[in-house]
């Protein structure tokens, strides 16, 4: 049988994780729409039949 342990963590370290979190999320947002624009110039780059 498994035992379950609750830990408590204090709000403010709560609140950072959650802070942090949030810009994790945020910055792997601003990179998929970098990846987006790059993969758009690749496709465009070659249409143009250029190397």
């Amino acid at each position: 049988m498994k035992t379950f342990t609750l830990i408590s963590i204090p709000k403010e370290r709560y609140e950072h994780m959650v802070e942090s979190y949030s810009a994790v999320v945020a910055e792997n947002e601003r990179l998929k729409d970098k990846l987006k624009r790059i993969e758009r110039l690749v496709k465009e780059y070659d249409g143009t039949g250029k190397r």
